[in-house]
């Protein structure tokens, strides 16, 4: 420890040689500081806010700090909580979601919910599903001691509860292969449900891709082929930022009538070189696809629902109504665009630009939407259930809604 403070000097000493000398000592240095030049770079090109960014000279010292240090110097502080770094690593588990509950009796004691499992991970293979609750994990009560070996490890022989009239009783064993490598969907349930007056599409969007165009354009088609007549995203897990398809989403949703319209305004830093321009709806989105036609549009949110999904509904707003069912979203009207560096195995995510509706507005930003039927995801513990049963909390209240 007591060698820190002579390390930080030597680098500080290095950085104001290398910034007052006459002999550019920089490429002696360029091990040290690529990574952070990369970042610089890529900002003073992209960044919405590159020309508040403090000039090149005075950051010199931070360039040889980690890059969560550096882009403390370089964002812009009044708005911008949202461009951040991350290593460039693959995603290792079983490939489900699941809360902690601890015993009313002992905190050492714990049931896990299950509250989201991702297509063929080895999650879904043991055959978990939403709602249901791990109590045993190889013969053992879930507890203190091994409650993290469900995050990632070795196959486990789980005990499966249920939840019944207050309690959790033991329903069943599962078997949970050995953790991997896991690759989600962004579309990983699209169905239609009928009801006694209402035939209506049910889609969960994780994030909004553009690899998943042919997924989302076949499912508008089979919902327009099954005369779908009320649509209910379900957003709750929409974390994301980056623009992707919004505008193919949108157009399947939005009135035929608005087709040709302008969806949303995107504005730029003035030197950005490759601005996206103004998103449109339009009929030219949806080839494969179908445009449902519809005045109204109902979206399921969690108190993590931000970014895209936000922007979603703030642009649909001027062209039909859109009821928010659920909790009150995130308030993030600034999309990002991801840069990788693989040589240095780190991403950049940074804020591009600010997405406004056709009316220029954006009031979310901060305070996110208050939903108009507010409903907690796991309230009720007999509600829980799979993502698509329309007695599933959020799913419940947007039915109920659907046919008022």
């Amino acid at each position: 420890m007591k060698r820190l403070p002579i390390i930080v000097l030597s680098a500080m000493l290095a950085v104001l040689c290398w910034t007052s000398c006459g002999k550019d000592r920089w490429p002696a240095y360029h091990e040290d500081t690529a990574r952070n030049e990369w970042i610089d770079s890529i900002m003073r090109l992209h960044y919405l806010w590159a020309d508040e960014m403090p000039e090149f000279k005075e950051l010199a010292k931070y360039y040889f700090q980690t890059p969560e240090t550096y882009l403390a110097q370089v964002r812009y502080a009044d708005d911008d909580s949202y461009t951040y770094a991350d290593t460039i690593e693959a995603d290792y588990g079983y490939g489900f979601l699941y809360s902690l509950k601890a015993d009313s009796y002992t905190d050492s004691v714990y049931r896990a919910l299950v509250t989201y499992v991702a297509p063929g991970t080895p999650a879904d293979k043991a055959g978990l599903e939403r709602g249901e609750w791990i109590i045993q994990i190889d013969g053992s009560i879930l507890s203190t001691s091994n409650k993290d070996e469900l995050a990632e490890g070795g196959s486990h022989k789980l005990g499966i509860g249920t939840y019944q009239t207050d309690t959790v009783v033991y329903d069943h064993d599962a078997t949970l292969p050995a953790s991997t490598v896991i690759t989600d969907i962004a579309i990983p349930v699209a169905t239609t449900l009928q009801t006694s007056s209402h035939t209506i599409g049910y889609m969960v969007l994780k994030w909004f891709d553009e690899d998943a165009n042919s997924t989302l354009l076949e499912a508008s088609s089979e919902f327009k082929e099954a005369g779908v007549d009320a649509l209910v995203l379900d957003l709750r897990y929409c974390t994301g930022s980056e623009l992707g398809n919004l505008d193919v989403v949108a157009s399947i949703a939005a009135p035929a009538s608005a087709l040709g319209s302008r969806l949303a305004m995107l504005e730029y830093s003035e030197d950005n070189p490759s601005p996206r321009g103004d998103l449109m709806l339009s009929a030219d989105l949806l080839s494969g696809g179908a445009n449902l036609n519809l005045n109204e549009l109902y979206v399921l949110t969690s108190s993590s629902t931000k970014g895209t999904a936000e922007m979603l509904i703030n642009c649909l707003k001027p062209y039909m109504t859109v009821y928010v069912i659920g909790a009150t979203t995130g308030g993030q009207s600034y999309a990002t665009e991801v840069f990788h560096n693989y040589a240095y195995s780190w991403s950049l995510h940074v804020v591009t630009c600010r997405v406004l509706n056709t009316e220029g507005t954006a009031d979310y930003e901060g305070s996110g939407f208050t939903p108009d039927v507010a409903a907690t995801d796991l309230s009720d513990y007999a509600t829980v259930l799979p993502l698509g049963d329309p007695e599933e909390t959020l799913l419940s209240a947007a039915i109920t809604l659907i046919e008022e």
